[in-house]
């Protein structure tokens, strides 16, 4: 995918650039729905010289160059991964969420309805800035998340509440600006081709298009499997975690696509106590139930959960791992006695 994003990029074709400015703001009563998130994603067009669209180009074209010359690993998006530095693809079709379709839809349309007339429209409430590359009849959507510190406005005081300060090379002083102004990065978090994205930057790819949300709705989805299987007391108190810590969402997200996993079945749950026991690890099970009584039973629940504990097969030595993949899928299904 890296490589057909810097063709288009290197191609000596014209290209039609036009940057939005995206906004987040919560969903109109009349557009709630069963399903939907709470709020949703408004990108508005913005005006720009010519000399800033080429050096969004520019932008474009070196951290293409940059993954490249790395060599960076490509790998499908998961809600867990190392930390280890990685292109990650996501297929934006494949999810239930409708936040990066609306915001699609918009910057394709790129009407002129909602586009940004003066800077008094800009305020602190910028989410993220996307820069629209058309060539060769391709789009490449690059996108950037920004925060507060990205934005300054007008102030009736001296100085704005975050100082501003601009260089001018003609008396080579550094002053204060009192002007409203916006400040782009050389850098973006992913580029979306269609409902291909290719991922540079996964924890702001996550935060602009609020993952959270679906993450959220995913743990909720497993809450329910888990109460109906009835193989875990206490499950009030794993709900808690999750709503208080987003790794331990995150990481019950997860569980929702290793089904497998979440079937504690009584074979499974020997196994859970005997690599318990090796470990000495207070596990707690009653009357043929996961037991949970508080957030560390919650924590430790969740990686017996994810199958975290494994043995090198050359050393013996035993290994915490949440990020693991299965050389034969095949081996996580035990096989009945």
């Amino acid at each position: 995918m890296i490589k057909e994003i810097k063709k288009t990029l290197d191609s000596s074709e014209a290209a039609t650039i036009a940057v939005f400015l995206v906004f987040k703001q919560k969903r109109a009563k009349s557009e709630e729905q069963p399903g939907l998130p709470k709020h949703t994603l408004v990108a508005r067009r913005i005006n720009t010289s010519t000399d800033l669209q080429e050096a969004f180009v520019e932008v474009a074209n070196s951290i293409v160059e940059h993954a490249l010359s790395k060599d960076l690993a490509l790998q499908k998006y998961s809600v867990i991964a190392a930390d280890d530095p990685k292109l990650y693809t996501y297929d934006a079709s494949s999810t239930a969420s409708p936040i990066f379709s609306e915001l699609k839809t918009q910057i394709t349309r790129g009407s002129d309805d909602n586009r940004i007339k003066k800077t008094d429209e800009i305020d602190k409430s910028i989410w993220a800035y996307c820069v629209s590359i058309v060539k060769k009849g391709k789009r490449l959507d690059f996108f950037r998340k920004t925060s507060g510190s990205h934005v300054s406005t007008r102030s009736n005081s001296y100085l704005p509440k975050k100082v501003w300060a601009y260089f001018n090379v003609a008396d080579e002083t550094l002053d204060v600006t009192k002007e409203s102004c916006v400040t782009f990065d050389r850098a973006f978090d992913f580029v979306a081709v269609g409902d291909q994205i290719l991922i540079m930057n996964k924890s702001q790819f996550e935060s602009i298009l609020m993952l959270e949300d679906e993450f959220r709705e995913r743990t909720l989805n497993l809450f329910q499997k888990l109460e109906q299987k009835e193989v875990i007391d206490g499950l009030d108190i794993l709900k808690a975690r999750s709503e208080t810590s987003v790794s331990a969402m995150k990481h019950l997200a997860r569980l929702v696509d290793t089904p497998d996993l979440t079937d504690i079945s009584p074979q499974r749950l020997k196994a859970m106590v005997r690599v318990a026991k090796a470990l000495k690890h207070n596990l707690k099970v009653k009357k043929g139930k996961l037991l949970i009584e508080n957030t560390a039973d919650a924590d430790l629940i969740i990686k017996y959960l994810e199958d975290d504990f494994v043995k090198s097969m050359q050393s013996d030595q035993i290994y915490e791992a949440s990020v693991k993949v299965a050389l034969n899928p095949q081996s996580r299904k035990r096989k009945k006695k």
